[in-house]
């Protein structure tokens, strides 16, 4: 019996009418420069900013691609629509800290959601466990379970949409931060903009 993280951590709840309130969640890229990439997330009365070192927009175009693989209705001439799945993942690696990002696309409240959670450790994990046996390994590892819910910075349940338009405008954002023929002229640019097009094909499907 597997032994899935996802399902032992407290997710702030979905909220249906999300988007009549208050923004309850954010978040942005800056300082696109020297190697380093500003990561700023709000939710309700937690922050959570840091700087993640990235080698090149390869690194960018992963976090964009660990969204757009668990979105549904992309088309069935996308060249990824056969890797759709409903988990994914991507890390920081902030010596001697990872921050690790776990997503989960679920339905909740009768509508598509998706669950964030953002843990701080300093060696990454699977997420889930093929036996209790190895959980409790990576357990003892970690100093016990309550360590490891201290080391979870965000864990919130949104509604899709919500999320993937909020992640698809903050890439958005950095690309003209960055000066669009000076993004487009780096390595591997054709790969983020390809991943960003798949998050608007399911913003707007006619896309």
């Amino acid at each position: 019996m597997n032994i899935d993280i996802m399902n032992m951590v407290d997710f702030i709840p979905l909220k249906k009418d999300i988007a009549n309130k208050n923004p309850p969640f954010s978040i942005s890229f800056n300082d696109f420069i020297n190697g380093w990439l500003e990561v700023s997330i709000t939710t309700g009365d937690k922050n959570l900013s840091y700087h993640a070192a990235y080698r090149d927009l390869e690194d960018i175009a992963f976090m964009i691609r660990a969204v757009a693989d668990l979105l549904p209705f992309v088309g069935d001439n996308d060249p990824y629509f056969q890797t759709l799945r409903s988990r994914s993942r991507f890390r920081h690696d902030l010596e001697p800290v990872l921050y690790i990002y776990d997503f989960e696309a679920c339905d909740s409240l009768g509508v598509p959601a998706i669950k964030i959670l953002v843990a701080e450790q300093y060696s990454d994990y699977n997420g889930i466990w093929s036996s209790q046996w190895e959980f409790d390994e990576f357990i003892d590892e970690i100093g016990g379970f309550d360590n490891f819910k201290k080391s979870i910075l965000l864990a919130i349940e949104l509604p899709l949409m919500y999320f993937v338009q909020r992640y698809y405008f903050a890439f958005d954002d950095l690309i003209n931060k960055s000066g669009i023929d000076n993004f487009n002229n780096r390595e591997s640019a054709e790969l983020v903009h390809k991943e960003m097009n798949r998050l608007k094909k399911f913003i707007h499907p006619k896309f």
